[in-house]
């Protein structure tokens, strides 16, 4: 049932009280009465609560939004992407007529035959743009499941975070399933987290004590996407990975080439601000080369096995020299008795 209110106050009579007048129009039924008068101050004006006059309140602060909410807010416009509507990656130049992009150019390119990558940097890559020789390697591997964790820790580490992740362990003792998360260091690249955003994992060794990469930003907290800088996708991962290495095998084939005295090879690596006999012994060639310094993952786990020998034999000396001690003391003691 819905009920109107009309307030007839006049405002124009000289009288310190001052009657109000109701009705209350009801479908069907007419009501009418008065309110007993009421006393007012003797100035000509006076305040009246605007509920009274309005059947809708005024609000006199802003509504509050809460951080999450506001963060979902786009506050920028999206530039539009530079490629064009119909851009293929699969098509050839010829049938498409336009550049591939930096990104899509450098996933083409194709590495040695021979040349170990790592199964984490193919697992989420498009394979429409990957060379015919990834593919197939990537290919072998399954992709794990979606990895989602809150930041709760940042900047205690030059572009790492800290996420949890939630869990369950099950007390078999009492037949329940309890919270069990756990928290991983999370490589952020552009440093673009914030405590409170939801993300999603990858994996992917970055270091000894970091074994996750930051996927995309499911839900953020605070500050909004657009305002902050970019996170890496998984084929700008791979594309940056593919570069440096190309780069790195194009040095050393420059220094082999620069030891076998061609003067070409050593103008290159002068304009690289690289030195021509750093690694490769002049006049000796590629065997030179090879031979001057540890090359390839072979000969570099040559070199870390006879490390960890090294050490091994050095800690069972110290271990040995520590016991002969201890047996040296008892004896002296004993005898002192």
């Amino acid at each position: 049932m819905n009920f109107e209110r009309v307030a007839e106050i006049d405002l124009k009579t000289p009288v310190h009280e001052i009657a109000i007048d109701v009705r209350l129009r009801i479908p069907g039924i007419a009501t009418h009465f008065q309110l007993p008068p009421i006393a007012v101050m003797s100035t000509p004006t006076f305040a009246l609560p605007l509920r009274l006059l309005s059947r809708h309140r005024v609000q006199d602060k802003a509504q509050h939004i809460c951080r999450r909410c506001l963060s979902l807010q786009s506050t920028q416009t999206t530039t539009p992407s530079p490629t064009p509507p119909n851009y293929d990656v699969s098509l050839s130049f010829s049938a498409r007529q336009y550049p591939l992009t930096s990104t899509d150019r450098a996933l083409k390119r194709p590495l040695p035959g021979t040349h170990h990558i790592r199964p984490q940097l193919l697992m989420h890559v498009d394979p429409t743009k990957l060379h015919s020789s990834d593919r197939a390697r990537q290919e072998k591997n399954a992709a794990h499941k979606k990895i989602v964790g809150v930041v709760v820790r940042t900047g205690r580490m030059d572009k790492t975070v800290t996420v949890r992740i939630p869990g369950q362990r099950w007390d078999g003792r009492i037949k329940k399933h309890f919270s069990a998360p756990t928290q991983h260091l999370v490589h952020d690249p552009a440093s673009s987290l914030l405590p409170g955003d939801v993300i999603s994992l990858h994996r992917l060794r970055v270091s000894s004590t970091v074994h996750h990469v930051v996927a995309e930003i499911i839900t953020p907290f605070g500050k909004p996407i657009t305002e902050r800088p970019a996170i890496p996708t998984p084929e700008e991962r791979f594309a940056a990975y593919k570069t440096a290495r190309l780069a790195k095998l194009e040095r050393r084939k420059l220094r082999r080439e620069a030891g076998e005295g061609k003067e070409e090879a050593v103008a290159e690596l002068k304009a690289l601000g690289l030195d021509a006999t750093a690694e490769v012994a002049a006049g000796k060639g590629t065997r030179g080369g090879v031979q001057s310094a540890v090359v390839g993952s072979k000969a570099q786990a040559e070199a870390s096995a006879a490390v960890a020998g090294e050490k091994a034999a050095a800690s069972k000396v110290n271990e040995r020299a520590r016991l002969n001690k201890e047996r040296a003391e008892k004896k002296k003691a004993r005898a002192e008795k």
